[in-house]
């Protein structure tokens, strides 16, 4: 068993610095006020999981405009952007009177959650006024986030009361997980009756598995995907398929090459190979787990929605070396999946590919680590000491009226660039988030990029061209 080791004498210095920074008019809580895209996987850090209340704290930090002090704000002024947006003018009576309610229910209901995030003060005879504490707890975060703290381990060393932290939700009945078993047990025997029968032992299926696998990705996040056969001759890709699982699979069965499924979902792990021994103890945390050949099996997480690629790697990176101590497995297959029900059809093995375990579970950064799967790991800030360069969410980049992945592309380009990414390192992110922009090649990557950066000067922030 690994134990996470504490934080050096040195880091703690920097933590209580961090922790005491205060961020009032500053640059960092203006670019805040104007952006606050990009920081809600901070937000979720801290316990603030409803849409609504996500998007009352993006109100209030934009109507702070960087003040973490006290500012006149009424509650029709929260409610109104909050039902219209920016666009809101002339109302009619009916309606202050349904904003400036809904201005005042939000802040009871983040209340209950976190008082003191967002304060509302009403002095008699005097207008409402709001004070924004969530901007420097955000600022905070971000500042510990950049030297490779997770924001969840962020939130824990800067001690954030454990009330913020969302509470678990309430486990399903004895008789209900009976029911599941029961229909499970009923359709994998007309399915296959002779495997129940041949199993040896272990776990077989574990909590539900309600939906077919297209679902269960989609529940995860993973909304862009492409299905593909593999020639295991040559591991290479062979063709691309319809998306209709159901289609891929007779379609892999007739041509004999394995079906893998790609994806570009940031915050998913997939550990390969692992024997039984990392099965058993890393399974609790799984999202699914199918055996693709006699003893092996791949392993796959789900760290929560909006994690950047950079933290999940770190957590990969960690669980290897911590699993690796129990039994064997490794890193391979990346962001490509073998799916369940499909055939292994590489040399010596033609075996189905059979699911395990299917749930809806996310893990996280605190529970890995409160089950010691993952060892302490501290990065030092970058040598020059300059903040870290922000990287767009591909998954998240809007595509507007075209939904092609060109228009992804490029719209993922241009905002990087808005943004100062380097040329260099937008055609590298690019190629790593985009499984089209991979299959076109480096000559329709670097003109995408390139119109990209000539378009984004029209943004707000000016893009770096060396690099």
């Amino acid at each position: 068993m690994i134990n996470t080791s504490p934080p050096s004498q040195e880091a703690c210095k920097v933590i209580a610095e961090i922790k005491a920074r205060e961020f009032d008019g500053t640059i960092e809580a203006k670019q805040l006020s104007l952006n606050f895209t990009g920081f809600d996987a901070i937000v979720r850090a801290v316990g603030i999981n409803k849409a609504s209340l996500q998007k009352y704290c993006q109100i209030v930090i934009g109507l702070a405009k960087g003040r973490t002090g006290q500012f006149q704000c009424s509650d029709l002024t929260v409610g109104a952007r909050y039902f219209y947006g920016e666009g809101w003018n002339e109302l009619s009576e009916k309606d202050r009177l349904r904003c400036t309610n809904q201005g005042r229910r939000l802040n009871e209901r983040l209340s209950k959650i976190a008082p003191d995030l967002i304060t509302r003060t009403v002095p008699p005879g005097k207008p409402a006024f709001i004070q924004a504490h969530l901007i420097n707890l955000i600022l905070r975060v971000g500042k510990l986030t950049e030297l490779g703290y997770s924001a969840n381990e962020a939130a824990g060393l800067l001690e954030i009361p454990i009330s913020l932290i969302a509470p678990k939700r309430k486990g399903r009945s004895k008789h209900a997980k009976h029911k599941t078993i029961k229909t499970l047990a009923e359709q994998i025997n007309a399915e296959d009756p002779d495997l129940l029968s041949n199993h040896t032992g272990g776990v077989f299926i574990h909590e539900s598995l309600k939906c077919n696998s297209l679902d269960l990705y989609r529940m995860m996040g993973i909304t862009a995907y492409k299905l593909r056969l593999l020639d295991d001759q040559l591991n290479i890709p062979a063709m691309d398929l319809d998306p209709d699982f159901e289609k891929a699979i007779v379609a892999s069965n007739d041509k004999k090459q394995s079906l893998i499924l790609t994806h570009t979902a940031p915050h998913v792990l997939q550990l390969d190979d692992c024997d039984a021994e990392v099965v058993g103890r890393i399974m609790p945390h799984c999202f699914e787990v199918v055996q693709t050949s006699p003893g092996s099996f791949h392993c796959r997480l789900a760290l929560p929605i909006g994690t950047r690629q950079a933290s999940a790697d770190s957590v990969k990176r960690r669980l290897l070396k911590s699993l690796s101590m129990t039994g064997s497995c490794n890193g391979g297959g990346g962001k490509t999946f073998r799916l369940p029900g499909s055939t292994n059809f590489k040399p010596e093995k033609g075996n189905r590919i059979i699911r395990i375990l299917a749930q809806e579970k996310f893990t996280s950064i605190a529970e890995l680590s409160l089950a010691n799967l993952i060892p302490y790991e501290h990065r030092s800030a970058p040598a020059n000491g300059g903040p870290a360069i922000q990287i767009p969410i591909y998954s998240r980049v809007k595509t507007y009226r075209d939904h092609t992945s060109s228009a992804r592309d490029f719209n993922f380009c241009r905002q990087a660039a808005s943004w100062g990414v380097p040329r260099k390192r937008i055609i590298a992110e690019l190629l790593a988030a985009s499984t089209s922009a991979a299959e076109k090649g480096r000559q329709y990557v670097e003109r995408t990029v390139d119109k990209a950066i000539r378009d984004s000067r029209r943004w707000s922030s000016s893009p770096k061209q060396s690099g």
